[in-house]
């Protein structure tokens, strides 16, 4: 699971908004905005045994800067 950033800070918006605890579980592949959206979990947040969790630099930056 991963996708782009504008994307997940929406959801994160709405999971912060619901009254209800919302848990997160990272299951198997967990990369960029995904990652984010599991550590943003504002009941139990938890990663499986095998999980792995990834979360890159902004690829579109300009290093030469």
């Amino acid at each position: 699971m991963g996708g782009y950033y504008d994307d997940a800070f929406a959801i994160i918006d709405v999971m912060r908004a619901i009254d209800a605890p919302v848990n997160t579980y990272a299951i198997g592949g967990c990369h960029s905005s995904g990652a984010i959206i599991v550590a943003s979990g504002t009941g139990t947040r938890a990663a499986y045994a095998n999980a792995l969790l990834m979360v890159h630099d902004n690829l579109s930056k300009n290093v030469n800067a």
